[in-house]
């Protein structure tokens, strides 16, 4: 299920439990200005930086890499040469989207830096002095509120404001040296490695500075003494790191069993890495909360719930081909995962005119729409605006084996793109640099051709299904690339041979899909069973002159505070939302609902008189009703409503037996019975045959 959260900008904005991450980096966006950036500079978004030890010729420099996959790529273009001696630390800033360093600028003393990762500039912010006076600060860390954490060579452990130079001790070390040190945002701790060949990795209390040990890890490759000190964290219970002194490796830690992964020799950094700052922003804009009025019904209910303040629930968009006009559509469904409810929604999103598209989705972290369009014979990638049906162009897309043949497109949840292509080839993406990278090749596993592609995201796997007709589902890991078999269906529709391009994840092991080719059907997959449901043909139940080309799923899970309403609440109300995407995301946003009830049936109801007490007989009723109480006081009245809250009938009495009322004028529907009597009054709700 992909999760989105439209909030609607210049550019469509999106807001994606499997990966967490940092909030609020500063990445183009429509909706929330770079006001923070550096000179105006915007950093890459799953940008890994890593600075050296050994000034050569350069010593800093721009790795993209995406923690699902472990994808690692080198930007040879954002290699700088700053001007500084020694790096002693570095980390991203994620509450005011700045890159800070502690540099020793030649004078013997350590300084804390702003850091502008694009054009190398440096502005020194003065000495960084420790609580007890050491001047030898280690290491570094920044938490998501932008508190600065540094270790110093004394063993001290500090908080730092940048801004007054002030240190303030949180505790001492739990082992000597101050050599690595990362913020743990999903679990809000301090992750301390210290020691050489086999360091130890602890945890940190950031309030109490308490700490403990979790473990020692083993430097895949590693000869000599070889340090942690780059250990940064990723999110997800996984660490990257890397070594100093000439130890040249980059590898994962699993900070729950301290289990490591060799990723890559830092060269061509000609020297190993002293420190990393990682930039990965999917909160970087978050969903909308739409203002509602809603009114209060006959039967006292008041019509509430995550749709009517949140405008992405349940959205499943369509790419069609146009059959007889040659236009591509975006149409709009409201599908619920749950129970395979399908609707039309809106009939048509956008047109994006004659060019034939074959794939969109969106990126959860740039929070960006992204398509895949015929270009002149190839196809390429484009930004896609599902406002205006504009779209930008971002690259050609060809398959480290040439192949200009794209199929499809999906995102993980980290905001690597994988694209399939004809061939069978499936590349990896990166949008920094615009370069494609060898991924996978499902063409080796017998299912050549490259047609479905989507991210499951409760088991942290792509989804690639091929064939006519008997499709065949299998999984590509993301960690190397591997495949393996999921199920094989038969596409329900008649054996038209039509291929399951538009696969797409929803959730509960189930993928919902459709067929070009002749092929009208929206169907789901059981990915346990491999049962093909068909639950909709556009064609049919829709009136459109289509084939869907492709399907991208908009899902969320929205808890409420107020989550109801009663007549008490008349008037305006504020509603705080929270929202969990599939990647465990959190956000929240806040709406202002106004209820309404402009045919006072609240006004007919006062909760002071038990209204089970009263028995109305029979309901429905024909001609007579019978009224019978067993209330101690007697009945002064009973007055009948319509639905509009015009009244119908009304009959004055004081007493306590029973009643019959001639409702044979009244029109078949549903009435308000309103009793009055001395102790209030009560509603009952009647249905007249």
């Amino acid at each position: 299920m992909k999760k989105l959260y439209l909030s609607m900008c210049a550019m469509l904005m999106i807001g994606s439990a499997s990966f967490a991450t940092n909030p609020a980096a500063p990445i183009e966006d429509d909706c929330a200005p770079n006001a923070a950036t550096v000179g105006g500079a915007v950093i890459p978004n799953n940008s890994l930086y890593a600075i050296t030890f050994i000034d050569a010729a350069f010593n800093f420099g721009r790795f993209s890499y995406f923690p699902e996959s472990d994808g690692l790529f080198y930007d040879s273009g954002a290699a700088l040469n700053v001007a500084m001696d020694t790096p002693f630390a570095m980390d991203y800033n994620p509450s005011d989207g700045l890159v800070y360093a502690i540099l020793d600028n030649g004078s013997g003393t350590r300084n804390f830096h702003i850091l502008d990762p694009v054009s190398g500039a440096i502005t020194d912010l003065g000495a960084v002095v420790s609580s007890s006076g050491a001047t030898n600060p280690s290491a570094m860390a920044i938490g998501t509120d932008g508190t600065v954490y540094i270790t110093f060579g004394s063993g001290d452990l500090d908080s730092y404001d940048p801004g007054s130079g002030t240190a303030t001790n949180i505790g001492a070390l739990p082992a000597g040296g101050g050599s690595g040190l990362t913020y743990d945002f999903d679990n809000d701790r301090l992750i301390y490695a210290s020691g050489t060949s086999d360091p130890s990795i602890f945890e940190i209390n950031t309030t109490t500075g308490a700490s403990s040990l979790l473990f020692n890890i083993v430097i895949p490759g590693a000869a000599g003494a070889c340090s942690a000190q780059a250990i940064q964290y990723v999110g997800n219970g996984k660490a990257i790191s890397s070594s100093t002194f000439d130890c040249s490796i980059i590898y994962t830690i699993d900070m729950a069993t301290g289990a490591t992964a060799s990723l890559a020799d830092p060269n061509p950094f000609d020297g190993s890495v002293k420190q990393f700052a990682y930039v990965n922003a999917s909160t970087a804009s978050g969903p909308a909360c739409n203002d509602a009025t809603v009114e209060v019904q006959s039967d006292l209910s008041i019509p509430f719930n995550g749709g009517t303040i949140t405008n992405s629930i349940n959205n499943l968009y369509a790419i069609d081909l146009n059959a007889t006009g040659g236009v591509n559509d975006v149409h709009l469904y409201n599908y619920d995962p749950t129970d395979d409810a399908i609707s039309v929604k809106t009939p048509v999103v956008t047109s994006t005119g004659p060019d034939q598209f074959f794939a969109m989705d969106y990126h959860p972290i740039e929070n960006q729409v992204y398509i895949l369009q015929n270009d002149g014979g190839a196809r390429s990638l484009y930004l896609f605006d599902l406002d205006t049906g504009g779209t930008t162009l971002i690259d050609a897309m060809v398959s480290p084996g040439a192949d200009v043949q794209a199929q499809d497109i999906t995102f993980g949840s980290d905001g690597a793109l994988y694209v399939t292509f004809q061939s069978g080839e499936i590349g990896l993406y990166d949008l920094s640099t615009n370069t494609m990278n060898a991924f996978a090749d499902v063409g080796a596993a017998g299912t050549a051709g490259g047609v479905g592609l989507t991210y499951d995201f409760d088991n942290n796997r792509l989804l690639h299904a091929s064939g006519t007709a008997n499709i065949d589902v299998i999984a590509v890991a993301l960690s190397d690339g591997s495949v393996s078999p999921v199920t094989s269906f038969t596409v329900p529709d008649g054996g038209c041979g039509g291929t399951s391009q538009g696969i797409e994840y929803v959730g509960g092991d189930k993928a919902v899909s459709s067929t070009t080719f002749g092929c009208d059907t929206v169907y789901t997959i059981d990915l346990l069973t491999g049962d093909a449901v068909a639950i909709r043909n556009p064609a049919v139940d829709d009136g459109f002159d289509v084939r869907i080309k492709d399907l991208m799923y908009i899902g969320m899970d929205v808890t409420l505070s107020p989550s109801s309403f009663v007549c008490d609440d008349i008037g305006a109300n504020t509603v705080d939302v929270t929202i969990t995407d599939y990647a465990g995301n959190v956000y929240t946003c806040t709406a202002n609902v106004i209820i309404e009830d402009p045919s006072n049936f609240c006004g007919l109801s006062v909760d002071e008189f038990d209204a089970s007490a009263i028995v109305l007989y029979p309901n429905p009723a024909g001609d007579q009703l019978q009224i019978q109480w067993s209330a101690n006081e007697p009945l002064e009245s009973v007055q009948i409503f319509d639905i509009t809250g015009k009244q119908v009938l009304t009959q004055t009495m004081n007493q306590n037996a029973g009643l019959t009322l001639d409702v044979s004028e009244l029109a078949t529907g549903l009435y308000m019975v309103k009793f009055q009597s001395s102790a209030g009054t009560a509603v009952k709700r009647l249905i007249k045959q």
